[in-house]
């Protein structure tokens, strides 16, 4: 059985934030009364598109290391209704 990569929070996170604030930045310049929700997208995951990037990239790996981890949970709850349900008749 070949052991899963691990994930590379990092190398998926910083294009993201860097196309956050891009797009963020494009927003501003063009239409500023739009900046206040462009700022609020994607911020669940990465922090308001005004923060530094450097933070930005840091909650986005923080989110998506605690997303991956309750995937892993479910997974294994999964797994284990499985097996507790091929032992019954």
């Amino acid at each position: 059985m070949a052991i899963p990569q691990a994930p590379d929070y990092r190398g998926e996170t910083e294009p993201r934030a860097d196309e956050r604030i891009t797009r963020y930045e494009t927003v501003v310049g063009e239409h500023p009364t739009r900046a206040g929700l462009a700022n609020i997208l994607g911020s669940l995951a990465y922090g308001m598109a005004d923060t530094p990037r450097v933070e930005q990239i840091r909650n986005g790996m923080d989110y998506f290391r605690a997303e991956r981890q309750r995937q892993r949970v479910v997974s294994d709850r999964i797994a284990a209704l499985r097996k507790a349900n091929t032992r019954q008749p």
